[in-house]
């Protein structure tokens, strides 16, 4: 019998894989090679010489062609479970370096494949005395069995190269890719089989030809290699590629075969319903793997059954690490934080509050968890006591955590699906700390998770203490180079009002025509006295008066600066039932603060609008609202931009700094400057202080 063309590529494919048998063979007997290697090019001889003689074989022996196959195909696939470090499981003394029930199972399943195979085949032939036609009428049962061989066989060929050692790339890389090529261009091969219930014979003769190409690559790699442990450690993440990328395959192998299934016995709408299935096929696949619930699932089930402990610390701290030094303008330092430490928990998101004095803690960041209005805690704060004297991780929902639920502020009490509060503690200071939302499955904590979580931590405050350093670092240089502007601007108008002062003088002997003289002197006049006081007014500014060095009556002063804001629309009204409350402060520092915000409120609203002030006591403290119906303002922009130095609302009228200076002023004298606001509906300030009385 002539032989066919795909005899003539197998045979090309003999010959070359012939040589390299032969180059194995001399570095194996000199002890500078792999018997396992040795024997999977063996194998792989066996297989393509079967298929060169296939003409020649009898009917009743063309199962021979399948077995030898899975043979060829069992043997590669001990040779990367070799390379993943199987020789555990023979050799206790390797074992120290981890559990090996993960090996173990990885073993009986990709072994075990080839071998069911085997047996039904061999049930077929020997037992029910069937004639299989192979690959003509290879039967759909070894046809996907050979499908899931080689997707089983590229799945573990991807986890070699994601564990490979650096060292050992060099001697790798080569038998990799010859690898890739054959499981490639098998799952390429079988899955048009399945779909049609036989082999192409123009893709399977060209199968000759992709191994005779592949076998150079193969022997580069033979060359290269020495007989030296290749271990390669199984990180979670190799078993979790590696069963996803199972999964995928075994799916979608059924959904073709439903959809073969659709077409064969659906008349003419076989078709379009076979496209329709596998579209809803492939976008539930796609589903299902972008699922962040079925990911953290599948990596907890993972962690509990297969692994001794529950994290690869290595890796974890190296995500942590890149996370937060990740330098991305779009992702600010603290939302970096809050997604290092729900990434480890499995949390969709959170909030977290900060400090820049060590007295006042301020949301100042959120991830899928939004902005809190109301959340601003001082260290006398029960919240922050607690998280000071222990900064240790507190689940919320544990019942055994000794908490004083009553003292907790109502804003954490009413919030819904929050978890774990994370302190961020740095050399014995609390920097802040971060509220997580509940686990998207559930998640068991454990000693791990405390420990973990607690570095981390650690670890992220070192990071936010750099960036409010820098911070401040860049406010003081603002403000450096504004009083520097300042001074300019001083000199110029002294020189000025030097030269001003001098024309005056000299006047006198120039009333040549008395009534330009006059003119001129009443001018100069007037210019040199608005500049003395523009020059009075730089020099006040830059005094630093004693924020609590007198005892100021504040319903006057608030009454006063209401009563000079009515020059402007919409007029200012006061609710002040008591005639003198007085609080320990600076007058004029108080003045220029309430006026600031009373003027805001007035700029930000319509003339028709409403601002309203209403000055009362509450308890030891005076608390002083500042009301409007204007704009308002996003809570965004009051937790990063209002309270932050040069930065405005009103473009380049304004300089950012009145707000800014308004809450230092009233931290200073021991009080608080609280803000809520709505887009459209108006915003309201709210300064407490200390009362004298």
């Amino acid at each position: 019998m002539p032989l066919d063309l795909g005899s003539l590529t197998h045979g090309l494919a003999s010959i070359f894989v012939g040589l390299l048998l032969i180059a194995q063979l001399r570095n194996w007997q000199t002890g500078t090679s792999s018997l396992v290697l040795l024997i999977a090019i063996l194998t792989t001889l066996v297989w393509t010489t079967t298929l060169v003689i296939q003409p020649l074989l009898p009917i009743q022996q063309f199962f021979v062609i399948p077995l030898v196959e899975i043979s060829k195909n069992a043997a590669w696939l001990f040779l990367l479970l070799n390379l993943l470090g199987v020789r555990k499981l023979f050799r206790p003394r390797l074992q120290r370096d981890g559990d090996p029930s993960q090996m173990l199972w990885l073993t009986l399943i990709a072994l075990g494949l080839p071998a069911l195979l085997a047996l039904y085949l061999i049930y077929k032939v020997f037992l029910t005395q069937e004639i299989i036609l192979f690959p003509q009428m290879g039967g759909r049962v070894a046809l996907m069995g050979l499908l899931l061989v080689a997707i089983l066989g590229l799945a573990l060929l991807e986890q070699v190269i994601r564990n490979i050692r650096f060292h050992q790339v060099w001697h790798l890389k080569f038998l990799c890719l010859s690898l890739g090529i054959l499981f490639t261009y098998d799952i390429y091969l079988y899955s048009n089989a399945v779909l049609f219930e036989r082999v192409q014979q123009g893709l399977w003769s060209a199968r000759g030809a992709v191994v005779a190409i592949a076998v150079p690559f193969m022997a580069i790699s033979v060359l290269r290699t020495r007989k030296q442990p290749i271990q390669l450690n199984i990180s979670r993440r190799f078993v979790f590629h590696t069963g996803v990328l199972m999964a995928a395959g075994v799916y979608l192998l059924l959904m073709a075969s439903a959809g073969f299934y659709i077409r064969e016995f659906s008349g003419e709408w076989g078709i379009v319903l076979q496209v329709l299935f596998w579209v809803i096929s492939l976008t539930l696949l796609l589903v299902l793997i972008y699922s962040g619930r079925l990911r953290s699932f599948l990596k907890i089930y993972i962690s509990r059954n297969l692994f001794t402990s529950k994290y690869d610390y290595r890796d974890e701290w190296m995500r942590i690490n890149d996370t937060l030094s990740k330098t991305d303008v779009d992702t600010a330092l603290p939302i970096r934080v809050i997604r290092a430490l729900a990434d480890t928990v499995d949390s969709p998101g959170g909030v977290i509050w900060l400090t820049t004095d060590g007295l006042h803690y301020d949301q100042a960041a959120h991830l899928e968890m939004g902005w809190i209005k109301g959340s601003e805690l001082t260290s006398h704060d029960y919240l922050v006591q607690l998280l000071k004297r222990d900064p240790s991780m507190i689940n919320l929902n544990d019942p055994k955590i000794n908490l004083d639920r009553d003292q907790l502020p109502h804003w954490l009490t009413a919030a819904k699906n929050v978890w774990l509060l994370v302190p961020l503690p740095l050399h014995g200071e609390l920097t802040g700390f971060v509220l997580l939302k509940e686990s998207r499955v559930e998640f068991e904590l454990n000693w791990e998770d405390y420990e973990l979580m607690n570095a981390a931590a650690q670890q992220a405050a070192s990071y936010l203490a750099q960036m409010v350093s820098s911070d401040a670092l860049s406010e003081a240089r603002q403000f450096s180079a504004f009083n520097q502007v300042s001074a300019f601007v001083v000199h110029d108008i002294k020189t000025l009002n030097s030269q001003l002062s001098l024309l005056v003088r000299n006047a006198e002997k120039h009333k040549a025509n008395p009534e330009f003289i006059d003119d001129m002197i009443r001018t100069t006049d007037h210019a040199v006295n608005k500049m003395s006081e523009l020059l009075k007014h730089f020099q006040k500014n830059n005094e630093q008066p004693d924020a609590g060095g007198e005892i100021v009556n504040l319903t006057e002063i608030v009454k006063e600066l209401v009563g000079a804001a009515t020059k402007m629309k919409p007029q200012p009204t006061l609710q002040c039932a008591e005639t003198e409350i007085r609080v320990s402060g600076n007058s004029s520092e108080l003045k220029a603060c309430i006026g600031n915000l009373l003027q805001n409120a007035q700029e930000a609203t319509s003339d028709d609008g409403v601002v309203d002030l209403s000055l009362n006591r509450s308890g030891d403290s005076v608390e002083l609202v500042i009301s409007d119906n204007g704009s308002g303002m996003t809570q965004e922009f009051i937790n990063t931009r209002l309270f932050k130095p040069f930065e405005s609302t009103k473009g380049l009228a304004g300089m950012g700094i009145g707000v800014y200076q308004c809450r230092a002023t009233i931290r200073r004298l021991g009080g608080q400057l609280r803000v809520q606001s709505t887009v459209g509906e108006g915003s309201r300030f709210a300064i407490s202080l200390p009362s004298f009385d």
